[in-house]
């Protein structure tokens, strides 16, 4: 008998939460999307970095938000940590918070892929976003949190 692991799982998802759920919640199919979706789960998997570049109307977010819950749902259960993802405004930080993550936990759920809503908070309050961008460079020399981070577990 041949079972599926997580990883070829976490892909077969993405696949048809791109391909289909997305599309039936009218969004558009973005090839650009599933593939940073795939690079995403396969670094996460993998335990390695990735560095993307995407222009503007690729579905960055979407890509790595469903990549992160399905390496939290497949992941092996000797890497149970929470996923820290650093955003380049607050803007953006409440927009996964407020819209892209109930949007998502939404079809998930109608779904049956997830079994609770997506759960995410802010590491730093807003008040702590930082609009130097030398402060911003002294801060990751330090090794210190980014100015926006959102813990997804």
């Amino acid at each position: 008998m041949n079972h599926e692991s997580g990883y070829e799982r976490a892909h077969r998802q993405a696949e048809h939460i791109f391909r289909n759920l997305l599309p039936a919640h009218g969004m558009a199919v973005r090839e650009g999307q599933i593939v940073l979706c795939h690079a995403m789960l396969d670094a996460l998997f993998n335990k390695e970095v990735l560095l993307c570049e995407a222009g503007v109307g690729i579905g960055k977010t979407l890509a790595y938000l469903v990549a992160c819950v399905l390496w939290q749902q497949q992941r092996p259960a000797a890497l149970v940590e929470p996923v820290v993802i650093s955003t380049s405004s607050v803007t953006l930080q409440e927009a996964i918070l407020r819209e892209y993550l109930p949007f998502l936990s939404q079809v998930l759920l109608q779904e049956h892929i997830i079994q609770a809503p997506i759960c995410a908070r802010s590491v730093l309050p807003a008040t702590c976003a930082c609009s130097c961008e030398k402060h911003r460079l002294n801060s990751a020399a330090k090794g210190t949190m980014p100015k926006c981070a959102l813990y997804i577990m």
